[in-house]
């Protein structure tokens, strides 16, 4: 489910993907479910935090972009 979620970059910068997420992470809370994700996109790592994910590491393969993948440990 949120790996679905994007923002149209007309509508990006304004908390909606927050929000968003926030939504889904609320889900997996209840559900007392960890969430992982990994993002190609650097700019996004400081809302992931926000978010309470913590960086994995970093995950290079040749002729793809860096992976950041993360991890939040369920707030149940």
């Amino acid at each position: 489910m949120l790996e679905l979620i994007a923002v149209d970059p007309a509508f990006q910068n304004k908390g909606i993907g927050a929000r968003l997420m926030e939504f889904g992470l609320a889900i997996c809370d209840r559900s007392g479910l960890p969430v992982f994700l990994a993002s190609s996109n650097s700019a996004n790592l400081p809302l992931y935090r926000r978010l309470g994910f913590s960086r994995v590491t970093d995950m290079r393969m040749p002729g793809s972009p860096v992976m950041y993948p993360m991890i939040r440990e369920s707030r149940a």
